[in-house]
């Protein structure tokens, strides 16, 4: 089952309890307003909930989050377009079509699932 919390506005992220993560995701929201387009036009920003797994993230996407693409020699190729680590979360980002349009998927580090954790810790850059 998913729970993910879609992130639709930015009241949304203002009631988020982590003001850390709050704090990375108000900034996000501040660099796409320079579009001057509705954030649903861009992007849709999910918090994820303990019990999200990386198979979850497959859903919306429709790529393979955990096992990632497959190469010729058998190794590892993410799915996603960027994966950045910030001191309480991990960010994940996938452009999903032409347009440039967008995923954001918001990881918790303190209560995300061990295996999408491990993932993250191990192919993260560092904000």
């Amino acid at each position: 089952m998913v729970t993910m919390l879609r992130l639709s506005d930015a009241s949304a992220v203002n009631a988020l309890d982590d003001c850390a993560m709050q704090a990375v995701i108000q900034q996000r929201l501040i660099e796409l307003s320079e579009y001057q387009q509705p954030l649903d036009e861009l992007v849709e920003f999910w918090l994820l909930d303990g019990s999200d797994t990386g198979a979850a993230l497959e859903v919306p996407t429709g790529r393979p989050v955990m096992t990632g693409w497959s190469s010729p020699g058998g190794s590892f190729l993410p799915s996603w377009d960027s994966l950045v680590s910030h001191p309480s979360c991990f960010e994940m980002v996938f452009v999903l079509d032409d347009t440039g349009y967008g995923a954001v998927f918001w990881i918790p580090k303190s209560s995300a699932d061990p295996a999408l954790l491990e993932l993250c810790s191990k192919h993260a850059v560092e904000a």
